[in-house]
């Protein structure tokens, strides 16, 4: 009886050891699963990193590309006022120099 008894004792010892490498591996198997998770939310977090990052320099490189094309627009603007301003002028000396022309016509 005592032999048996202690072959029991001994196959409740191997099944325990058994359970408990049973949650030790499941424990690994978990704890790496884990830690992948937490790359791939740390690569996730890069990739939004970044992205918000070329969003900005998009952003500034849009913002730099319209101030330049509205210092160009500007720029066109005063030209067109000078030579506005230009044909004016030359307008009038036109209309004074019929004028004179009108004047001297007369004159004959």
């Amino acid at each position: 009886g005592r032999i048996k008894k202690q072959e029991q004792v001994l196959l409740e010892k191997e099944k325990e050891a058994r359970a408990k490498e049973e949650i030790e591996r499941a424990q690994a198997e978990k704890l790496r699963l884990l830690q992948g998770e937490i790359e791939l939310k740390e690569d996730s977090m890069k990739l939004m990193k970044d992205e918000m990052k070329r969003l900005k320099e998009e952003s500034a490189e849009k913002q730099s590309t319209e101030a330049a094309k509205l210092d160009e627009l500007h720029k066109l603007q005063r030209e067109l006022e000078e030579m506005s301003k230009k044909k004016s002028l030359v307008e009038e000396e036109v209309s004074s120099l019929q004028k004179e022309v009108q004047e001297v016509k007369k004159r004959e």
